[in-house]
């Protein structure tokens, strides 16, 4: 575990959205499991967006102090994780940024695209189409 956790604090505090995954976020905190993680970093954010991404227990968000879930796209077969937290921030960002969605929907956004890009070999190779994504989204 890391020994001088005050010096994360000074550096995860000067991102406006932080979006590590959750072995990171457990790493950064010392914390034993992803929900204390959460709240540790939503306090050094202070008040800031941040996004943790949990793989098939899907992402989690606090933001002001409000907790949000949203689980993981169900898919088949896991082919490939490479870049499926890059394709989770696309959608989140996109739906956040773009879209000024709600966070919980941004959350739905991510995790679709985070879905959907381990299907195949690479990241970006498997991610929806704006398409496909608006149809899960409805569906």
């Amino acid at each position: 575990m890391l020994k001088e956790v005050h010096h994360w604090h000074e550096i995860v505090n000067t991102a406006d959205i932080f979006m590590p995954n959750a072995r990171e976020a457990l790493l950064l905190t010392g914390a034993s499991d992803v929900q204390t993680a959460l709240h540790q970093l939503g306090g050094w954010c202070d008040g800031r967006l941040v996004v943790v991404k949990d793989g098939a227990n899907g992402a989690w968000a606090i933001h002001n102090g409000q907790v949000f879930h949203a689980p993981a796209l169900s898919v088949s077969e896991v082919v490939d994780t490479t870049g499926a937290g890059d394709c989770f921030n696309a959608g989140f960002l996109h739906a956040y940024i773009v879209e000024h969605k709600p966070i919980d929907i941004c959350l739905r956004y991510g995790n679709i695209c985070g879905g959907y890009s381990v299907q195949g070999i690479g990241g970006a190779t498997s991610a929806p189409t704006y398409a496909q994504l608006q149809a899960l989204l409805t569906g």
